[in-house]
């Protein structure tokens, strides 16, 4: 039997592994117009996220977009996981990403199932 690990009050913490093909690699070059992702795989639950330099970042449908107005902020090299599944069960699936400085900003994405 498989063993899952255990947080440090011996609670089973679910461990996703990443998706084949779901890598993704965005550039935020612009501050006003923000880039999107392509489709990710339907069996995709969760995306990890890390980006070069600060960005904005929403999740959506494939007409999503990121301002700074009402995007997520995300600091350069911060690992974030975010689940794609929202309140309603429906499944988000894209990102759009938006530079938040003056530099662009390389944004990898991993698709995890």
């Amino acid at each position: 039997m498989t063993q899952l690990p255990v947080d440090d009050n011996n609670q089973p913490i679910q461990v996703l592994r990443p998706r084949d093909g779901g890598a993704q690699t965005l550039v935020a070059n612009n501050a006003s117009t923000s880039t999107r992702s392509t489709s990710f795989g339907s069996s995709t639950k969760v995306l990890s996220i890390i980006s070069d330099q600060p960005i904005f970042f929403n999740l959506g449908n494939s007409t999503v977009t990121a301002t700074t107005a009402t995007g997520h902020y995300l600091p350069a090299s911060f690992y974030y996981d975010t689940s794609l599944i929202k309140e309603s069960g429906n499944v988000d699936s894209h990102i759009a990403v938006l530079r938040a400085t003056t530099s662009n900003a390389t944004v990898y994405i991993s698709e995890k199932i």
